[in-house]
């Protein structure tokens, strides 16, 4: 049987699963999921030796266009089983050629001005920190980046990573190719020399 990473799928199934608890019944017809990404797994080699099977839950955050823009695991399925095949950045990654670019609520840039020059100056630190000399994909810098930040951040949207990201990039910190509002089509790194 061929795995598949049934992005839509999943979080459909997860929305069934939890509905009555935490998602809000759509108002409008919701289209056919569609396979986003065929993911190829990569398992730990100690855990093909040893025929370890788990499973793992995943709850995807959608914005309100139905996109992915995060995740979380709430539950591995062992030290062998680590996740080390894919990342939250790996299945937010999906952005099909013709997507079209995230827009922030008004909601989240009321949130994004409020958030003071210290929280500001602590987030382009952040980024800054999982950026490299060398291109990466702007999703896998906000899936790194994602837990720590909704953990330090919870008053202040995701979106402020993208956000930053245009800043430095003004400020000639790093560079980026693509629009960083469409997170598996773009890329940045730090500008050559400097190290993160």
């Amino acid at each position: 049987m061929k795995n598949r990473c049934l992005i839509p799928n999943l979080c459909s199934a997860v929305g069934l699963l939890l509905s009555s608890a935490v998602f809000a019944q759509a108002s409008a017809p919701v289209a056919a999921p569609l396979v986003a990404v065929d993911c190829r797994p990569n398992y730990p080699m100690e855990a093909v030796r040893a025929n370890a099977q788990g499973v793992t839950v995943l709850v995807f955050h959608v914005n309100v266009q139905g996109k992915p823009t995060g995740g979380e695991v709430l539950r591995k399925s062992g030290p062998s089983l680590d996740m080390r095949g894919i990342s939250m950045s790996d299945a937010i990654n999906s952005d099909p050629p013709d997507a079209q670019a995230y827009v922030p609520t008004a909601e989240e840039i009321r949130r994004m001005r409020a958030a003071s020059n210290e929280e500001l100056a602590a987030v382009d630190q952040m980024i800054l920190r999982e950026c490299s000399p060398r291109f990466q994909k702007v999703a896998k810098i906000v899936g790194l980046l994602f837990e720590e930040f909704g953990r330090r951040y919870e008053h202040l949207p995701y979106a402020l990573l993208q956000a930053r990201m245009e800043n430095l990039e003004d400020f000639g910190l790093v560079e980026i190719i693509g629009d960083v509002w469409l997170m598996g089509q773009s890329e940045i790194r730090l500008v050559p020399g400097r190290v993160g």
